[in-house]
């Protein structure tokens, strides 16, 4: 079983999140190296109350630069998790809810990256050729593809270095610096999945088993996400087996 690590960057007010999230881990979640998550220096007292056996870390979060701050963490995911071969990404809003391994989130050994063109997503949903613009501005290649196609994203742990890398060579800019100089509300001009993801697909396409989500049919479903900006006690409808499900975060845990 490959050696994966579950990266979280969190902050207090999405704590009531968190807690399901990681409660959902400890439930279904089999065969991961470990769990890390990552919240602001400004949050960390309040993180004290969290029964949590995995690692915490805190950082030094951008004065009015959250959510870009949050980005930078995870293109740096591999130093936060330096043992890991490979990191899956989640968010303190979403929750597994079905038993899961690494195994589920790979073929024949590589990480499973689902990918589709923007040139015929963009038709139906043209909000998403703005990431691939974002994109196209902090690589030297030609961006073709929109890669937040699955959550949960798995990425191995070259590509960080590689990413980081690519946007100092085309922005001529501190690959951090750049992201902090971006604009922070949504939407963002920076996007760092569709960034990991076009330059795992650019420099290491043996390293992953890469599906074209126009010839292959929707993954299975291990994870829903929620909406944040509500609290957990109000039902939602997340997507569920291909299809909204109005529910808790509780329903999931019983």
């Amino acid at each position: 079983m490959p050696n994966v690590e579950i990266f979280v960057v969190s902050c207090a007010k999405h704590f009531p999140w968190l807690e399901y999230c990681l409660r959902s881990i400890d439930k279904y979640c089999a065969g991961f190296a470990g769990v890390t998550v990552l919240v602001p220096s400004s949050d960390d007292l309040l993180a004290a109350s969290f029964h949590f056996s995995g690692k915490w870390f805190i950082g030094e979060e951008w004065p009015d630069k959250g959510m870009l701050w949050h980005m930078a963490q995870i293109m740096k995911a591999d130093h936060w998790c330096p043992d890991a071969d490979f990191i899956l990404h989640t968010d303190s809003d979403c929750m597994f809810v079905e038993p899961v391994t690494p195994d589920d989130y790979f073929e024949n050994g590589k990480p499973i990256l689902y990918h589709q063109s923007f040139k015929t997503l963009g038709v139906k949903h043209p909000d998403v050729l703005r990431w691939q613009k974002v994109v196209q501005d902090c690589v030297m290649f030609k961006v073709t593809q929109e890669t937040m196609r699955r959550h949960p994203a798995v990425h191995h742990r070259k590509v960080y270095s590689a990413a980081r890398h690519e946007i100092e060579s085309k922005t001529k800019m501190q690959w951090d610096k750049y992201i902090e100089s971006q604009r922070n509300e949504f939407p963002q001009t920076f996007c760092e999945f569709v960034t990991l993801g076009n330059v795992a697909m650019h420099y290491y396409p043996k390293e992953y088993t890469l599906l074209d989500m126009e010839k292959n049919a929707w993954p299975p479903q291990k994870l829903v996400q929620f909406w944040s900006h509500s609290p957990p006690h109000i039902p939602q409808k997340p997507v569920y087996k291909g299809a909204p499900f109005e529910c808790t975060p509780d329903y999931f845990l019983k």
